[in-house]
Protein backbone atom coordinates (compact mmCIF):
# COMPACT_ATOMS: atom_id res chain seq x y z
CA UNK A 1 0.00 0.00 0.00
CA UNK A 2 1.39 3.41 -1.11
CA UNK A 3 0.56 7.15 0.86
CA UNK A 4 0.67 10.18 -1.07
CA UNK A 5 -0.06 13.38 -0.61
CA UNK A 6 -3.35 14.66 -2.60
CA UNK A 7 -7.07 14.78 -3.67
CA UNK A 8 -7.94 11.01 -4.38
CA UNK A 9 -10.86 11.99 -6.76
CA UNK A 10 -8.17 12.71 -8.84
CA UNK A 11 -7.03 9.67 -10.82
CA UNK A 12 -3.70 8.92 -10.81
CA UNK A 13 -3.42 6.64 -13.45
CA UNK A 14 -5.48 5.52 -16.09
CA UNK A 15 -7.46 1.30 -15.46
CA UNK A 16 -8.24 3.08 -11.95
CA UNK A 17 -11.07 2.30 -9.29
CA UNK A 18 -11.14 5.38 -6.94
CA UNK A 19 -13.09 3.98 -3.91
CA UNK A 20 -15.01 5.11 -0.77
CA UNK A 21 -17.36 4.69 1.62
CA UNK A 22 -20.96 5.73 1.54
CA UNK A 23 -23.77 5.65 4.11
CA UNK A 24 -27.38 4.10 3.67
CA UNK A 25 -29.32 6.86 4.42
CA UNK A 26 -28.91 7.79 1.25
CA UNK A 27 -26.90 11.71 1.77
CA UNK A 28 -24.38 12.73 0.14
CA UNK A 29 -22.48 16.11 1.16
CA UNK A 30 -20.02 15.94 3.40
CA UNK A 31 -16.10 14.85 3.43
CA UNK A 32 -14.64 13.11 0.23
CA UNK A 33 -17.77 12.83 -1.72
CA UNK A 34 -17.41 16.76 -2.02
CA UNK A 35 -14.29 16.49 -3.94
CA UNK A 36 -15.21 13.27 -6.06
CA UNK A 37 -18.82 15.23 -6.92
CA UNK A 38 -16.55 18.20 -8.52
CA UNK A 39 -14.94 15.33 -10.57
CA UNK A 40 -17.63 13.01 -11.12
CA UNK A 41 -21.00 14.36 -10.60
CA UNK A 42 -22.69 11.01 -12.31
CA UNK A 43 -21.36 8.83 -9.83
CA UNK A 44 -23.13 10.93 -7.18
CA UNK A 45 -26.12 10.54 -9.36
CA UNK A 46 -25.96 7.06 -9.30
CA UNK A 47 -25.92 6.88 -5.48
CA UNK A 48 -29.16 8.76 -5.17
CA UNK A 49 -30.53 6.92 -7.33
CA UNK A 50 -29.48 3.78 -6.34
CA UNK A 51 -30.74 4.58 -2.63
CA UNK A 52 -33.88 4.31 -3.35
CA UNK A 53 -33.91 0.67 -4.84
CA UNK A 54 -33.90 -0.70 -1.40
CA UNK A 55 -33.55 -4.24 -2.71
CA UNK A 56 -30.33 -3.74 -3.40
CA UNK A 57 -29.11 -0.59 -1.49
CA UNK A 58 -27.75 -2.26 1.93
CA UNK A 59 -24.64 -2.70 4.18
CA UNK A 60 -22.21 -4.58 1.95
CA UNK A 61 -23.16 -4.00 -1.20
CA UNK A 62 -20.88 -2.00 -3.73
CA UNK A 63 -21.83 0.05 -6.94
CA UNK A 64 -19.50 0.17 -9.63
CA UNK A 65 -20.00 3.52 -11.45
CA UNK A 66 -18.24 3.91 -14.97
CA UNK A 67 -16.66 7.47 -14.85
CA UNK A 68 -14.35 7.52 -18.08
CA UNK A 69 -14.58 4.84 -20.40
CA UNK A 70 -11.63 5.99 -22.79
CA UNK A 71 -8.99 5.91 -19.23
CA UNK A 72 -10.93 3.21 -17.45
CA UNK A 73 -11.69 4.94 -14.53
CA UNK A 74 -14.46 4.07 -12.30
CA UNK A 75 -15.92 4.78 -8.65
CA UNK A 76 -16.73 2.38 -6.27
CA UNK A 77 -19.18 3.35 -3.85
CA UNK A 78 -18.99 1.13 -0.96
CA UNK A 79 -22.02 1.06 1.25
CA UNK A 80 -20.11 0.18 5.11
CA UNK A 81 -21.47 3.46 6.82
CA UNK A 82 -24.73 3.13 9.10
CA UNK A 83 -25.22 6.61 10.42
CA UNK A 84 -23.88 10.34 10.04
CA UNK A 85 -21.73 12.38 12.54
CA UNK A 86 -24.05 15.37 13.82
CA UNK A 87 -21.09 17.54 14.16
CA UNK A 88 -17.20 17.50 14.92
CA UNK A 89 -17.72 16.55 18.32
CA UNK A 90 -19.69 13.47 17.80
CA UNK A 91 -17.27 10.20 18.18
CA UNK A 92 -19.89 8.21 16.99
CA UNK A 93 -18.52 5.17 14.83
CA UNK A 94 -20.72 5.11 12.16
CA UNK A 95 -18.36 2.02 9.98
CA UNK A 96 -19.37 -1.20 9.90
CA UNK A 97 -16.22 -3.37 9.87
CA UNK A 98 -17.87 -6.63 8.61
CA UNK A 99 -19.74 -4.75 6.00
CA UNK A 100 -16.34 -2.90 4.88
CA UNK A 101 -14.79 -6.43 4.67
CA UNK A 102 -17.35 -7.63 2.13
CA UNK A 103 -17.34 -4.60 0.64
CA UNK A 104 -13.64 -4.46 -0.13
CA UNK A 105 -13.85 -8.32 -1.50
CA UNK A 106 -16.63 -7.36 -4.58
CA UNK A 107 -13.96 -4.66 -4.89
CA UNK A 108 -11.04 -7.16 -5.03
CA UNK A 109 -13.25 -9.32 -7.78
CA UNK A 110 -13.51 -6.27 -9.89
CA UNK A 111 -10.39 -4.70 -9.76
CA UNK A 112 -8.54 -8.12 -10.86
CA UNK A 113 -11.18 -8.80 -13.40
CA UNK A 114 -10.95 -5.25 -14.93
CA UNK A 115 -6.90 -5.45 -14.15
CA UNK A 116 -7.37 -1.75 -12.25
CA UNK A 117 -4.96 -0.53 -9.81
CA UNK A 118 -7.15 1.04 -6.54
CA UNK A 119 -6.81 4.64 -5.06
CA UNK A 120 -8.93 5.79 -2.04
CA UNK A 121 -8.78 8.23 1.11
CA UNK A 122 -8.26 6.94 4.19
CA UNK A 123 -11.79 5.05 4.03
CA UNK A 124 -13.95 4.88 6.97
CA UNK A 125 -11.79 6.78 9.27
CA UNK A 126 -13.30 10.34 8.32
CA UNK A 127 -16.80 10.75 8.95
CA UNK A 128 -17.60 7.45 9.66
CA UNK A 129 -15.32 7.41 12.61
CA UNK A 130 -13.62 3.82 11.93
CA UNK A 131 -9.92 3.03 13.53
CA UNK A 132 -7.52 3.53 10.30
CA UNK A 133 -5.52 0.70 11.93
CA UNK A 134 -8.41 -1.53 12.01
CA UNK A 135 -9.25 -0.90 8.46
CA UNK A 136 -5.45 -0.54 6.93
CA UNK A 137 -5.78 -4.04 8.49
CA UNK A 138 -8.65 -4.97 6.72
CA UNK A 139 -7.75 -3.68 3.07
CA UNK A 140 -4.49 -5.34 3.44
CA UNK A 141 -6.39 -8.90 3.88
CA UNK A 142 -8.73 -7.90 1.56
CA UNK A 143 -7.15 -6.27 -1.76
CA UNK A 144 -3.10 -6.29 -0.92
CA UNK A 145 -3.89 -10.09 -0.07
CA UNK A 146 -4.34 -10.22 -4.05
CA UNK A 147 -1.28 -7.73 -4.89
CA UNK A 148 -3.89 -5.46 -6.20
CA UNK A 149 -1.80 -1.97 -6.55
CA UNK A 150 -3.63 0.20 -3.77
CA UNK A 151 -2.81 3.93 -2.84
CA UNK A 152 -4.04 6.00 -0.17
CA UNK A 153 -4.14 9.70 -0.83
CA UNK A 154 -4.11 11.64 2.46
CA UNK A 155 -4.68 15.95 1.93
Amino acid sequence: MNYLKGDASLPFEEHTLIIHVVNILGKWGKGFVLSLSKQFPFAKNEYIKWSKDKETFGLGEVQFVCVDQQKATFVANMLAQHGLRKNDKDRTTFIDYDALRLCLRKVARFALKNRLSIQMPKIGSGLAGGDWREIEKIINEELIYYKIKCTVFEL
